[in-house]
């Protein structure tokens, strides 16, 4: 997250993903992990059939909280991704 110059590297090439795993960039150094889906892919999750031993810290969703109050901050990627794009 926020490696590219965007949020995601993804948006860069145009490309669109069914699904998506995030983790290290979510949490800022805290561990968490989070899956983002389309409506059509994730139609296959019913309830029960992802989840995890762990999930649903309330400190991880804090943090994963904090990094993306930061990351979508207007003008937060424009330095970067200009620096980026012309080198």
């Amino acid at each position: 997250m926020g490696r590219t110059g965007a949020l995601f590297g993804h948006t860069a090439s145009g490309v669109k993903p069914d699904v998506m795993g995030l983790a290290k960039g979510l949490g800022g150094g805290f561990p968490i992990g989070a899956v983002m889906a389309t409506d059509r892919s994730a139609a296959g999750m019913g309830p029960g059939t992802h989840g995890c031993t762990f999930g649903g810290n309330p400190i991880a969703a804090a943090c994963a909280n904090a990094v993306l109050d930061v990351l979508l901050t207007e003008g937060f990627f424009g330095p970067s991704f200009s620096f980026w794009s012309s080198t």
